[in-house]
């Protein structure tokens, strides 16, 4: 019997805020991917069939805006939150 519930991609450099974050929404109710790098999570977006993600701004390499852009290109429609925890 497959999972009817909702899959969520969290990408973060920072492994804390990753896990709480997958914690959280996995008691919530959601199925929760992670990936520590933007092309990790780009690659994840392209393989998996996520309805939603979560996805830090500042990380080394690829920031989330540049990330949210390909995701955005590559699938319009699905929901993404950029998180930043710099003022």
């Amino acid at each position: 019997m497959a999972d009817s519930r909702r899959l969520v991609l969290c990408v973060d450099d920072e492994r804390v805020g990753l896990h709480v974050r997958k914690l959280l929404l996995e008691r919530s109710g959601y199925r929760v991917i992670t990936a520590h790098d933007g092309k990790t999570g780009l690659a994840l977006f392209e393989e998996n069939p996520v309805d939603a993600v979560v996805l830090d701004y500042a990380m080394p390499g690829m920031h989330g805006g540049e990330v949210a852009a390909q995701m955005r290109a590559a699938k319009p429609g699905i929901p993404i939150l950029l998180l930043s925890a710099y003022v």
